[in-house]
């Protein structure tokens, strides 16, 4: 049976002291993100441009590095650095990957999954920001 696995975006709101990379991120579509994701997924990771992926539990501390400021080598290679530690965790043909991730990250990342056999989609693929919290919003709320 193929699980299900997350790959998420981090937010540019963050905490201002060290913590868990699961509490560090604040960002509004961040936080609906991880609460989809902890009820959706089998598993799930975080992915930024500072530190490459991440787990819920890596401990960050503040300083944001911003995706725009990178050469488009410096781009390339950030994304295979990402697929690279995904790859020491995941099996291609064990694994679905939901992307939660803006276009940017995408064009980047999509390349590389699909270079080494991953089957991936992803849910919000042309929404906007207020679009995906509105969703979030509709669709976590609690029966």
């Amino acid at each position: 049976m193929t699980e299900r696995v997350g790959l998420i975006a981090t937010s540019r709101k963050t905490l201002q002291h060290p913590a868990p990379a699961i509490d560090f991120f604040r960002g509004s579509l961040f936080t609906h993100t991880i609460l989809y994701a902890q009820k959706h997924y089998d598993r799930y990771y975080l992915f930024d441009v500072k530190n490459g992926l991440l787990l819920p539990d890596d401990i960050l501390i503040p300083k944001l590095l911003s995706i725009k400021t990178l050469t488009k080598a410096e781009k390339q290679a950030w994304a295979e650095s990402v697929i690279r530690e995904f790859r020491e965790w995941e099996l291609p043909e064990c694994i679905t990957v939901y992307i939660h991730g803006g276009l940017i990250y995408r064009q980047l990342l999509e390349p590389e999954l699909k270079k080494y056999g991953f089957t991936y989609e992803v849910p919000f693929k042309g929404f906007g920001i207020g679009e995906q919290l509105n969703w979030y919003k509709e669709h976590l709320k609690t029966k």
